[in-house]
């Protein structure tokens, strides 16, 4: 059982065989040159457009990247997801 705050001051009970926290995900500008002169978009700010992109490129393939990249995908854009690492969302989540 979990009680969790909610931003008007209420409180709300969750219950369930197992309750995961997703906490803690932010984004971050990368240092790659040219980048901030684009002015690229955050997940928050890419999810309040009011046209849907034709192409999006996602920089970051942690929890939120593949989760925004597959949005997008399914509302119809075309996606590129482009992470550092050797593969995407490879951090587990619980063991």
């Amino acid at each position: 059982m979990l009680y969790v705050s909610g931003q008007d001051g209420g409180w709300r009970t969750i219950t369930g065989d197992r309750v995961f926290l997703d906490l803690g995900s932010r984004a971050s500008m990368p240092e790659i040159p040219g980048l901030a002169a684009a002015q690229p978009m955050t997940h928050v700010e890419a999810l309040d457009l009011d046209r849907l992109p034709e192409h999006v490129i996602v920089l970051g393939g942690g929890y939120v990247g593949p989760e925004l990249a597959q949005a997008l995908r399914r509302f119809g854009s075309a996606v590129t997801i482009i992470e550092h690492g050797r593969q995407n969302v490879h951090r587990r989540a619980c063991s």
